[in-house]
C-alpha cells in the first residue's frame, strides 16, 4: 500500500518536470534559456509520451489519472513561475509578466492534462490487448 502511494508521489513530481521542461523547450517565452531546443510540433507527442510513461509506471489507471492530474497542476506551476520569476524583480514588467504567466500556466496545464490522458489511454489499451491490464 505504502509503496503504490510512493510510486504515485514520485510519478506526479517526475511527470511535472519533465511536462514544465518540455513546454519551456518549445515555447518562444522561455526557449532561449533552455539547454535543449525542441521544436513545437515535437509538444504534443511528447506530453502523450509523458502519459504514457506515467500510466505504465503508476499501473492502475485510476492512480495514472491521478498522478497525471497532480503531474499537471505541478507542471504548469513550475512553468508559469519560471515565465514571471523576472517580474518579481523588474518593475517595469511585472504586470505583464505576472498576466502572462497566468495566462500561459493555465494553457499548459490543459495541454498536459488532455494529451497526456490521451497518451494514457493509448498505453493502457496498448497493454489490455496484450493482456497485461487490470481493469
Amino acid at each position: 500500500m505504502t509503496r503504490r502511494w510512493g510510486t504515485f508521489a514520485l510519478a506526479a513530481l517526475l511527470g511535472a518536470v519533465a511536462s514544465a521542461g518540455l513546454i519551456a523547450s518549445t515555447t518562444s517565452d522561455l526557449q532561449p534559456f533552455t539547454a535543449v531546443r525542441i521544436g513545437g510540433a515535437w509538444l504534443i507527442p511528447g506530453l502523450m509520451l509523458i502519459g504514457a510513461l506515467l500510466a505504465t509506471g503508476v499501473g492502475e489507471a485510476a492512480l495514472g489519472a491521478g498522478a497525471l492530474a497532480v503531474s499537471a497542476l505541478l507542471g504548469s506551476i513550475i512553468y508559469g513561475a519560471a515565465l514571471s520569476a523576472p517580474g518579481f524583480k523588474v518593475e517595469q514588467v511585472q504586470v505583464q509578466l505576472i498576466n502572462r504567466a497566468t495566462t500561459q500556466g493555465l494553457v499548459a496545464f490543459i495541454l498536459i492534462l488532455l494529451f497526456g490522458l490521451a497518451g494514457m489511454m493509448i498505453a493502457l489499451v496498448v497493454a489490455l490487448v496484450l493482456g497485461r491490464a487490470d481493469m
